[in-house]
């Protein structure tokens, strides 16, 4: 078999079409989840593809064999894959995007967090968790109030953590993946753009539109930052994860300085305190329904739907809280079962908990081998979820 190997721009001027290719020049690299069906859809194709990157400039791929028919979309998932959909999230989600796009007009980009507040997704309480990434005098006052509700001790402050960090992530995941099977399927435009949070030298805040040139440039300086030999030993992940780490709020407070520093197209100084994405969701025909999506995707289901799609939307939006309870939960009981099944296999059938009883860091894996992470979690879950 003849194989050739290009670069993912000639690949996507061969294979892909105007919007596929207008999204790249746009972003300079494919979004994870459209690379990663971009990739399918060459499979459905050729016989043999073969990919180096993850879909930025430099990524390669390797194509041969091109078949007569299209074989069906490979479905990647496992049946018990870490953070795989539950079947009520995968069908539903789109109809709540769609049944907002229907009923109410959005005209500005918003954040992921504010569509998922505005279409019922996350509570109140959830939505400002946000804060807690630029804020630790925010996340310390969040504790003190869980803690006089007895929702969490005190001491669980990396519970939280944890637990804003794992659920702010997968929500949004199952968000944007549902965006793109709408986008996929030519029902909706999508687009990103990106803001700015400021504060001036008169201590005043606005927030700005930056363009993509400003915004490339900001994540330039940071990589080259994070790859100086000073931060060497810093992974990406480490600014996310390890915020307390010397060596992070190190960096953080370095890099903010940068970010003070950078002007806009016009040279001017803009004063940023950190850099955010903003999405815009339009759909195509102002005249699609839910029930088109519903005829086309979930077969079974449209004469529940035409019969009162009230009590349908209603319904079907609870089965979906219970189901996105459901997996969080299962996800946390299978990591204390996992990590209690690691300490007993270590210390020969002893679950060895003490060493992290009285450690701020380490009182995760203490609530995992005291059997009450899971309850912990159930707390928070209960709290900051429908």
């Amino acid at each position: 078999m003849n194989t050739t190997t290009y670069t993912l721009s000639e690949v996507i001027n061969i294979e892909g079409d105007e919007k596929l290719l207008a999204h790249f020049k746009k972003n300079g690299r494919l979004q994870t989840n459209v690379f990663n069906r971009f990739v399918r859809d060459l499979n459905q194709k050729y016989e043999y593809v073969s990919v180096e990157g993850k879909g930025g400039k430099k990524t390669k791929i390797t194509i041969g064999g091109k078949r007569d028919t299209l074989v069906p979309r490979e479905d990647n998932r496992k049946d018990n894959g870490k953070g795989q959909k539950p079947i009520e999230i995968e069908t539903f989600f789109p109809i709540i995007i769609l049944n907002h796009l229907i009923n109410f007009e959005v005209s500005e980009p918003q954040t992921t967090n504010n569509w998922l507040k505005m279409m019922g997704v996350i509570t109140e309480q959830m939505y400002e968790t946000n804060k807690f990434k630029y804020s630790e005098v925010a996340f310390d006052k969040e504790i003190e109030l869980l803690s006089d509700n007895n929702i969490i001790d005190s001491k669980d402050k990396y519970v939280l953590k944890e637990f804003n960090k794992n659920e702010s992530q997968r929500i949004n995941r199952y968000f944007l993946d549902s965006v793109g099977d709408l986008e996929e399927s030519n029902i909706i435009n999508h687009n990103i753009s990106y803001k700015a949070k400021c504060t001036l030298p008169d201590k005043s805040e606005k927030y700005i539109d930056i363009s993509d040139k400003v915004k490339k440039y900001a994540d330039t300086l940071k990589t080259e930052l994070l790859n100086s030999a000073k931060y060497d030993s810093l992974m990406p992940a480490d600014l996310n994860n390890l915020r307390n780490k010397p060596l992070v709020i190190q960096f953080n407070t370095e890099y903010s300085k940068v970010l003070k520093n950078i002007t806009d197209d016009n040279n001017k100084k803009l004063y940023i305190d950190f850099i955010y994405a903003v999405h815009s969701l339009e759909l195509i025909d102002k005249d699609y329904t839910v029930q088109q999506w519903i005829e086309k995707h979930i077969h079974n289901d449209l004469s529940e739907y035409v019969e009162n799609p009230s009590i349908y939307y209603n319904i079907h939006k609870q089965q979906f809280h219970k189901a996105h309870k459901q997996k969080v939960q299962s996800l946390a009981e299978n990591r204390q079962i996992n990590f209690i099944y690691k300490e007993t296999s270590v210390f020969g059938g002893k679950v060895n908990i003490e060493k992290y009883r009285n450690s701020t860091y380490q009182r995760v894996q203490y609530l995992k081998g005291a059997e009450t992470y899971v309850i912990t979690y159930e707390k928070l879950l209960n709290h900051y979820f429908y």
